[in-house]
Order: C-alpha cells, then structure tokens, then sequence
C-alpha cells in the first residue's frame, strides 16, 4: 500500500491538471496536392455540459477556398490537445493523432482517427490501460512493407503504416514507446506496442517503484522519420535508466499474417548535455550520419549537433523579425545534411 501510495503522488507531481494554455498547440500539413490541414487544439468554457470543453478543430485549406470545423471524436470524454498529422498520398488520407488528459491529469489516452473523401473513421484508442500519462507524440506514415514473394524471396509489397513514438511515465518507470499501426482503407487494421530500449537489447522492469532522480528532460522527446523509400523509419530516442540516446531503424515485416516491426540497432549516442524546460518541446533533425536536437521559444533557437561520435556544445540562434524560427530551422536542417 505504502508503495501504491507513492506512485500516485509521483504521478500528482508530474500531472497536475494542465491549464488551458499549457493544452493549446497546433500542427500545420501540407500535402502534395496543395492542400494545407490544420489542427488547432481550443478552450472554450462556454461549451454546453457533455461536451468536452478542449476540443480539436481542423481548418481545411484548398486554394482560395477555407473551411473549418470541429474534429468530431474530441467533443467527448477528457481533454483533447497536442494533435500531430501525417498523410498518405496513395490513398489520399489523413491520419490524425491527439492527446486525451483524464482523470484530472493523472491518465492520458492517444487517440487516432482517418479523414477520407471528407468522411471521418471511427476514434481508436492507441493503448487505453488508465493511469498512464503519455506525452510528446510524433508520427510517420511508410508505405510498404516487406514480405514473401512467391519465389521465397523477400520484396517490399504496398501496405500502409503508421509509426508512433511518445515518451509514458506510470509510478513504476518511465520509457519511450513505439506503436506500429498497419491501416487498411483508414481503417487500423494491426496494431504492435514495443518499448523501444527492447531493440538494443535491454530489458524493461515493472517491479520496482519509480525512483526519485528525474532523467534529463531531453530523453523525454522521441522522434521518428520516414526514409526517402518510404519502407522504413528513423527513431531518435531517450533511455531513462542509462540516462542515453539511441538511434534505431525500423522497418514493417509481414511474418505469415502477422505485421511485425524489426529493429536495426544504430549508435548509442550516450548522454548529451542540452538544457531544456519541460515547457518546451525538443526536436529533431536528421542524415545518415548526423543529428541535431533543438528547441525555441520567440526569442531563441538552442540546439546541439551530433557528428562523428560526439556532441557539440548547446549554441543559440537569435531570433528576430528579420530571423524568425522557420527560416533558423531551415538553415539548422541545411547545416546538419551538408556537414
């Protein structure tokens, strides 16, 4: 009871029921037929009772022509926010994937949903076990994956999948998840979880209680990146226990009827040492030998750099009306794919 008692105050100190300002983000997509999706996520606490007062709406722009609208599956249940896009271009759909908060805090749900030909899919839950917080949610679409021809061999055939990564802290621990998402038609038709230190060959323990020491905040943002093929991705995450960074490629397999996901293990990149607030949200850049990790609020791009085995010192780029944060983090993506 003793150790029961102290999971949840952990939890209370780290989940404190999130303000409205705190909740609002946005995530903005463009696709390759011209057309810009944004998702904002909204307080409105004149909402009539049964309804959700964070919502997410969707702005749909095509041209000269602009719509808006609620997403439907947020107007229910707990806080809805931190919505993250990816879209197909094959099949013309958009996958949508937020953030619920309940229980005051002390839970959080991923949720996901389809738009296709202007019609939404049902909302489906990515892990739904309560008293779980789960934040810092990134998303890439592939589009095939590898499987037995009819010859024995190996080859790529089209399948859709979505491939998840967040950072879930409960009272016993705190990891970087993967979700790998097979969908047909819109439809989540496969779904695999792994923690993500299980592909480089550690092992997760559910036994002991959380401890005390708070893991550099940096570990806490992982990232993920479809390859130029689009059969594989790139996966830059943090490992609490080891306080590291570990790079990892994986790649969708079809085991008989089974979607599974196969990890390529990449460099150990050990601890980096990047000053960041739980306010703020880390992220990343990266090429086949580099990565950079950064973050910027209105005044400041900071970031570090990791080349050849090492990582830079934490730099800062000034921001201005003549250098706003889009234009610094192009010029950090250059500088990251030259060098």
């Amino acid at each position: 009871m003793k150790r029961l008692l102290s999971s949840l105050a952990l939890l209370l100190l780290v989940a404190a029921p999130a303000s409205a300002s705190e909740l609002r983000e946005r995530d903005v997509l463009l696709t390759t037929d011209g057309i810009v999706y944004t998702v904002d996520a909204v307080h409105d606490a004149s909402v009539k009772e049964g309804r959700s007062p964070y919502y997410l709406t969707m702005t749909v722009q095509d041209g000269e022509k602009r719509t808006s609208a609620v997403v439907p599956g947020s107007l229910v249940g707990g806080a809805h926010s931190h919505p993250a896009l990816a879209y197909d271009a094959d099949s013309r759909t958009l996958f949508l994937f937020w953030q619920e908060t309940l229980y005051r805090g002390l839970s959080s749900r991923l949720l996901f949903a389809s738009l296709h030909d202007g019609e939404w899919s049902d909302v489906t839950a990515l892990d739904s076990v309560d008293w779980k917080l789960r934040r810092n949610l990134r998303i890439a679409v592939t589009r095939s994956i590898e499987a037995a021809g009819e010859n024995g061999q190996r080859a790529q055939v089209p399948q859709v999948v979505v491939h998840a990564v967040w950072w879930e802290e409960t009272g016993y621990g705190e990891w970087a998840r993967y979700a790998m998402l097979g969908i047909d038609n819109g439809v989540v038709t496969s779904k695999d979880f792994r923690y993500l230190v299980e592909f480089t060959g550690a092992s997760i323990d559910r036994t002991a209680p959380l401890v005390t020491a708070t893991p550099n905040e940096v570990l806490r943002h992982p990232a993920v990146f479809a390859n130029s093929a689009r059969d594989s991705v790139e996966v830059i995450f943090g490992d609490a226990m080891t306080n590291s960074i570990h790079r990892l490629r994986v790649r969708p397999v079809l085991d008989g009827r089974v979607r599974i996901p196969i990890g390529v293990r990449g460099p150990n990149m050990r601890t980096v040492d990047f000053s960041v607030t739980s306010e703020k949200r880390v992220s990343a850049v990266i090429d086949a030998e580099s990565v950079a990790l950064y973050t910027h609020d209105e005044k400041s791009l900071d970031y570090v750099v990791y080349r050849n085995g090492e990582w830079s010192k934490q730099r800062s780029v000034s921001l201005s009306n003549d250098l706003n944060a889009a234009t610094a983090i192009d010029a950090l993506r250059r500088m990251v794919s030259v060098q």
